[in-house]
């Protein structure tokens, strides 16, 4: 795993977690996004893991990156309303951007 991770708490709960690569590009790569199977609160759950994605989008950004990559092969509705746009149909890779 990288260096650089984030977690997203619910009062003390950990709710999920994510890693990111950073390049000497400006492209950082948001990876290893898992959520605790556990904790099932709704809308919390979808709100606290769209915040952790726009946490590390603003951190990203405030870094010197322009652009942020992830790829998965499950639910990436979390990353579309974060902005992502989805760039390969089979693997569900997204990247988003910013000036």
């Amino acid at each position: 795993l990288p260096d650089t991770g984030f977690i997203a708490y619910d009062e003390e709960i950990p709710v999920a977690v994510c890693f990111v690569y950073i390049t000497n590009s400006k492209m950082a790569w948001l990876t290893w996004l898992v959520s605790s199977k556990s904790y099932r609160k709704k809308p919390n759950r979808r709100i606290i893991i769209n915040s952790l994605i726009e946490s590390v989008c603003e951190w990203a950004k405030s870094v010197g990156h322009s652009i942020i990559y992830t790829a998965t092969n499950k639910n990436y509705t979390v990353f579309k309303d974060a902005g992502f746009i989805e760039t390969s149909k089979n693997a569900h890779e997204l990247i988003k951007t910013w000036d």
